[in-house]
């Protein structure tokens, strides 16, 4: 793994309201893994395949466990669609998220059915 971190992040607005900032990126080889931590002993794992990413650990499993929804998302202004994970304690202030940016969701993908 080899990660590059930016001496001074890129800031930008890729929609209203929203800022982020560019800090670097990290380069995989094939079957390795980084996560990200949302806090203690709760975090997602990213793996690079030959084919591509697992970007999400299992959704119905892991993350279920871990307390995290996985939101399939319309963003209504620009159609455009995301796949969110959201933390069970941050539900609210993902709603409120939704509403500013008159996004939708169009199925739980924790709660499918097969």
């Amino acid at each position: 793994m080899k990660f590059s971190k930016k001496k001074i992040p890129r800031e930008f607005k890729p929609l209203k309201g929203i800022k982020l900032k560019d800090c670097g990126y990290i380069e995989l080889k094939i079957d390795e893994q980084f996560s990200l931590n949302f806090r203690k002993n709760v975090s997602n794992d990213i793996i690079k395949k030959k084919w591509g990413f697992y970007l999400t650990n299992s959704v119905n499993y892991t993350l279920k466990k871990n307390n995290f929804k996985t939101a399939f998302v319309h963003s209504k202004n620009y159609n455009r669609t995301f796949i969110n994970l959201v933390h069970k304690t941050k539900m609210k202030d993902f709603k409120k998220y939704l509403k500013e940016q008159n996004s939708e969701i169009l199925i739980w993908l924790d709660e499918y059915d097969i």
